[in-house]
């Protein structure tokens, strides 16, 4: 117990002082005070064995109450840092700052949302034929995530899709990197 004890501590004094990573270290501090703990009780109540030390409970319980200090100081100083940012940029509080952050990205992704051009339509389905390439494909429909496995391949052979949301989506079979066949859901 006093070695794993011993080994957690070291583990969570490399981690603890990292912000916001350091609180991954907090269960296995925890987990370590307890087994030093249980060491140091242990081998201080055996009696008349002279090669029971407790001395690696002592040592990984002190190194995991360390790190749970440093967790605690590295959160509060970056909590710290935060109000004095907020302050500086005119915010009442960090949480306010975060609030304006968070709807400024959402703007963002609307307005990126609106400006692309909706490709996957039922007119733009309607114009892949057999026979196209994959990059005669993508110009009607765009791009999909998936694209680069048929592209990478040696064989250009794959099924494709284009999603819009749950519920929409657009199935495209090539072979020999040709469309081969396709099938779309909830296209009207």
């Amino acid at each position: 117990m006093g070695v794993a004890s011993l080994v957690l501590g070291i583990i969570t004094i490399l981690v603890a002082w990292v912000p916001c990573i350091g609180w991954f270290a907090l269960l296995p501090a925890l987990i370590g005070l307890i087994l030093g703990i249980a060491e140091i009780v242990q081998k201080n109540g055996t009696k008349g064995d002279n090669t029971a030390s407790p001395v690696l409970g002592y040592v990984g319980t002190g190194l995991n109450a360390l790190s749970i200090g440093m967790i605690i100081v590295v959160t509060l100083l970056l909590g710290r840092g935060l109000e004095e940012v907020a302050k500086e940029a005119g915010y009442s509080s960090a949480s306010e700052m975060f609030k304006d952050i968070k709807k400024s990205i959402d703007t963002l992704q609307t307005i990126q949302t609106a400006l692309e051009p909706e490709q996957v339509t039922k007119a733009n389905y309607n114009r892949i034929q057999p026979g196209m390439s994959l990059a005669e494909v993508e110009a009607i429909l765009g791009k999909t995530t998936m694209s680069e496995e048929i592209t990478k391949s040696s064989s250009q052979d794959g099924t494709l899709f284009w999603k819009i949301d749950g519920f929409r989506f657009v199935v495209i079979t090539f072979e020999n990197g040709k469309v081969k066949e396709k099938n779309q859901v909830g296209l009207d």
